[in-house]
């Protein structure tokens, strides 16, 4: 077994207001919620990936709380493509090749040949603070997405950040 490098995502600058966010926002209660997961495949099928994900970012982990060709499940935010995501100065974070990107050419889930391509889309709060992706990726890498497809994962990235809403309202109203 060899060294692997890549470059783990850095934290916020506001981290600490960013972590509040996440836990008044109630994603970190849900879990395969039908909609979310509805909103998840129509992500992966308008690009056409194997896989997709609603990932929640919150202190060491990556909540995947809705996914379509994947478990749902707690991941580390260390190796995690989402929480580059979070940090990013665009809405949409592409990486067409992680093998052929030093920042990701080492992190295992490329080494492991399950990830080449990625595509998040920040999901923000009313104050502007990012819980988390709405992401997709793939094995095989890709030029890049089209403008139509852009446009469909941002309007599916907001319609997640709708239902994130709704379900806040009905978690804290238990």
């Amino acid at each position: 077994m060899g060294i692997t490098f890549y470059t783990p995502p850095p934290e916020p600058h506001d981290e600490d207001e960013r972590s509040r966010a996440v836990i008044a926002s109630g994603a970190l209660e849900i879990i395969d919620d039908p909609e979310l997961n509805r909103l998840v495949e129509r992500a992966r099928a308008s690009l056409g990936t194997s896989v997709a994900a609603v990932s929640i970012v919150h202190q060491e982990w990556q909540y995947l709380i809705a996914t379509a060709g994947l478990k749902p499940g707690v991941y580390s935010r260390r190796t995690s493509f989402c929480g580059h995501t979070v940090v990013a100065s665009d809405e949409i974070f592409l990486v067409p090749d992680a093998g052929q990107d030093a920042r990701f050419a080492g992190n295992p889930a490329v080494v492991d040949g399950m990830l080449r391509f990625y595509v998040g889309a920040v999901l923000r709060d009313d104050h502007g603070q990012p819980l988390g992706a709405l992401c997709a990726f793939d094995p095989l890498p890709r030029a890049g997405v089209t403008q139509r497809q852009e446009q469909q994962f941002r309007d599916l990235a907001a319609a997640v950040m709708v239902r994130l809403e709704e379900l806040r309202e009905f978690v804290s109203s238990d």
